[in-house]
């Protein structure tokens, strides 16, 4: 049950991070006088917490017994948001826009995760602590 815990929170963090990326986009449109990485880098960073502390509080009000437990558990969830990173990506992208994405697109959005998804989770657990 833990696995699963861990493979479903992950496939929900990683969609927050497509989700965030493309809102972090659409702010960074809005603002078009600034750099673009200076505007979606934070922006996707601060969408992609939120959504995922909304995703975390929603799991433990309607499914408890699907709600992430233990420390380890956090630890599995975010490799599991990696492993979840080229399936969804490139499903995602190629339902929307029609072709195969390029290695380096879903090599860019692992490095976002790597720093923003520990940031998430260890939101995610100090929220768990109160």
């Amino acid at each position: 049950m833990s696995t699963l815990r861990a493979l479903l929170h992950g496939f929900a963090l990683t969609l927050a991070d497509i989700f965030a990326v493309v809102g972090g986009f659409a702010v960074w449109h809005s603002l078009r006088d600034l750099p673009q990485r200076a505007v979606q880098i934070p922006a996707s960073a601060l969408l992609t917490v939120a959504v995922f502390l909304l995703w975390i509080r929603l799991a433990r009000l309607m499914l408890p017994a699907w709600a992430l437990r233990e420390r380890p558990e956090y630890a599995r969830t975010y490799i599991a948001a990696l492993i979840w990173n080229p399936l969804l990506f490139s499903g995602i992208h190629f339902i929307t826009q029609g072709y195969r994405t390029e290695p380096g697109n879903i090599f860019a959005l692992a490095w976002f995760q790597i720093p923003v998804n520990f940031i998430a989770l260890q939101a995610a657990l100090y929220t768990a602590r109160k």
